[in-house]
Order: structure tokens, then C-alpha cells, then sequence
């Protein structure tokens, strides 16, 4: 597989990949991974980069680490033990990793090539899970909402993870800015894949803050 970056791939692409967990999460800058995956789409194209003098060494940098990226995925996919290889190499899956991982998925499927698809989607899903394992567990709660279908899947997931449900916690801010950072994008309203996420996250705070104010209720009771 040859290396490249989706630089201009999507204007999306930061809310599709997911909203940075910033430096509160653990001193690690990490975005949640699920969303790369799940909402990895056509519209993902690969662009040159344009190199000048004095962006020599950023294009550089920026290839060195598209190689990197696509290496890694090319070991995993290949790896006897997929989980165990992810978990020795869990500091390696970051966002780099998830672009260029997504944008193989997505020239797969525009190809029609089902056998690698298949693979690059396992592929995928093992890597997730074990880079979900170092998140903080609002994050964790936030992907697992994200990948519930049902809204009875969401009410289990929501009891599981009732300890982070502080209406002014960390999971609602994040939550919160998620939603503000979908909402914010200019093809929003024409997307029906945009429109599809937003209400599912606009649907998952609903329910949330539901979940919350019975918890304070009981709590004064």
C-alpha cells in the first residue's frame, strides 16, 4: 500500500474521526477512535501535497509519518495475534493511524473489494478496542453510546457508567462539544450522514441528562 495523507479529505474530518480528548485526558491529546471507523465514508478523497521550499521539512515529517501509519496497519493486519500486536503497539494507534486506516477502508469500498474491506474493518475494531482500553471512561462511555442502535441499548449502557453522569462533569462537556462542533459544520443541514450523527448525539444527551436528574433525585430522597 503505497503512503499518503487525506490532508483536505473531508472539512469534517476532525468530527468524524471524533472530538479531541485534549490534555484532560491523562496528559494524552487522543481522539475517540470509534467515530474514524464508523463514519469513515465516500467522501473521503487523497490529495498531493504541495511542496515548496520553505514546507520541505513539513512535508517530510508529514510522509515519514504516513508511512509509519500505513507500516503499522499493513504488521496488524498481518500479525498472528492481532489483539496482542495492538495492545504492544496501543501508544502507536493515534489519530494518524485512524486516518490513514479509514481512508484505506474507504478506497476498499469505492473499489469493491470485499475480501480487504473485511479485513482492514477487523483490522480495525481490534485496534479500537485496545486503544479504548487507555481512554478515560467518559471517553469510553461516549464511543460505546455512539455504537449502541437502540435507545434500550443506550438506558443499559447509561447504568453501566452512572458514576460519570454528573450533569457538570466531563462526559457532558465533551459530549456537549462534540455536538457544537457538528452542528458548527457548513454541509450539516445538506449531509445526511452529518444529520444522521447529530441527532444520535442530540438523541444520547437527552437520555443522559434524563439518567442524571434521576440520579440527583434519588440522592435527595
Amino acid at each position: 500500500m503505497a503512503a499518503f495523507m487525506p490532508l483536505s479529505s473531508a472539512k469534517f474530518v476532525s468530527t468524524k474521526i471524533a472530538i479531541e480528548a485534549r490534555r484532560n485526558c491523562s496528559g494524552q491529546c487522543f481522539l475517540l477512535t470509534s467515530l474514524a471507523f464508523q463514519r469513515s465514508t465516500s467522501h473521503t478523497h487523497l490529495h498531493p501535497i504541495a511542496c515548496s521550499a520553505d514546507k520541505k521539512e513539513r512535508v517530510e515529517t508529514a510522509r515519514k509519518l504516513q508511512v509509519s501509519a500505513t507500516d503499522l496497519l499493513a504488521q496488524l493486519m498481518k500479525a498472528e495475534n492481532a489483539e496482542e500486536f495492538a495492545r504492544e503497539h496501543v501508544e502507536s494507534l493515534d489519530q494518524q493511524f485512524f486516518m490513514i486506516a479509514s481512508t484505506y477502508l474507504s478506497m476498499a469500498k469505492k473499489e469493491g473489494n470485499a475480501e480487504v474491506v473485511s479485513r482492514i474493518e477487523t483490522t480495525l475494531k481490534t485496534a479500537m478496542r485496545e486503544r479504548e482500553k487507555t481512554l478515560r471512561p467518559e471517553i469510553q462511555l461516549l464511543n460505546q453510546l455512539l455504537r449502541d442502535k437502540t435507545g434500550a441499548e443506550r438506558s443499559k449502557t447509561l447504568d453501566n457508567f452512572l458514576d460519570y453522569l454528573k450533569s457538570d462533569g466531563y462526559f457532558f462537556q465533551l459530549l456537549n462539544r462534540m455536538t457544537l462542533d457538528v452542528e458548527k459544520q457548513p454541509t450539516v443541514r445538506s449531509d445526511p450522514e452529518q444529520m444522521k450523527l447529530l441527532a444520535q448525539l442530540r438523541a444520547i444527551s437527552k437520555e443522559a441528562r434524563e439518567v442524571s436528574r434521576s440520579q440527583k433525585h434519588a440522592a435527595k430522597e
